[in-house]
């Protein structure tokens, strides 16, 4: 099936027809105190961050989520966790079971327009 990323990212085994639709560089934050470089992709099947392979060595932790797991996208606006990313606005990802994932991203706007369409199709 092989993998989603590159060779300078942690890399994600495909599902079976799984094929990325877009990507976008992000810093997801792990904790509080930190923020792990990476890339963001959405597929046909799923959600994903890759972190960078110096990051992921050094214990920044892949993410990933089926698409029908995410209940809203939107934004978080800046505060807290300063080390985290708390610093600007995030994309914030709401899972069905409560959890949530932030992303530091360019283009914040477009991303979450680009994730509410993605989502949209697939439901």
């Amino acid at each position: 099936m092989g993998n989603i990323g590159s060779w300078w990212l942690a890399p994600h085994e495909a599902l079976e027809d799984e094929k990325v639709v877009w990507s976008c560089f992000a810093n997801r934050t792990q904790s509080t105190n930190r923020a792990v470089g990476g890339v963001l992709y959405f597929t046909n099947k799923r959600i994903l961050f890759s972190p960078h392979r110096f990051d992921y060595f050094l214990g920044g932790q892949k993410w990933a989520t089926e698409l029908a797991e995410v209940s809203d996208v939107g934004k978080q606006g800046k505060g807290g966790d300063n080390f985290g990313g708390g610093l600007r606005d995030r994309l914030r990802i709401t899972l069905v079971d409560g959890r949530v994932e932030f992303f530091v991203v360019s283009k914040l706007d477009q991303v979450i327009n680009n994730l509410r369409e993605g989502l949209a199709k697939k439901r």
